[in-house]
C-alpha cells in the first residue's frame, strides 16, 4: 500500500506521455524511441526510491520478480516511518 502513489504517478506519467506524443501532428521522436524513453524514465525513478531506502536493483532483473518486493519497499517505509515516530517520540520527552 505504500507503494501505491508512487505506482498510480508513474502510470499517469506514462499515460500523460503518451497522449500528448498522439496529439502531435509531427510525432517525434518515433514510437520506439518514446517507448524507451519512457521505460528508462520509471527505471530511474524505481531505482532512486530503492537505492534511496538502501536496495540495489539490476536493470536486467525480469520485472515480475521486482513486483516481489513491494513487501519488502512496504516494510522499510513502515519501519522509517516507525523510527521517525520514534524519534519525535523522545525529542518531545526532552
Amino acid at each position: 500500500q505504500a507503494m501505491d502513489p508512487l505506482v498510480f504517478g508513474l502510470v499517469g506519467q506514462a499515460f500523460g506521455t503518451v497522449r500528448r506524443w498522439l496529439r502531435q501532428p509531427e510525432r517525434q521522436p518515433d514510437a520506439d524511441a518514446l517507448a524507451k524513453f519512457i521505460a528508462r524514465s520509471v527505471w530511474f525513478q524505481i531505482d532512486g526510491h530503492a537505492r534511496d531506502r538502501g536496495i540495489e536493483l539490476d536493470p536486467n532483473v525480469d520485472v515480475a520478480e521486482l513486483f516481489n518486493l513491494t513487501e519488502m519497499f512496504d516494510a522499510l517505509i513502515e519501519a522509517d516511518g516507525s523510527a521517525a515516530e520514534e524519534r519525535e517520540g523522545r525529542h518531545e520527552t526532552l
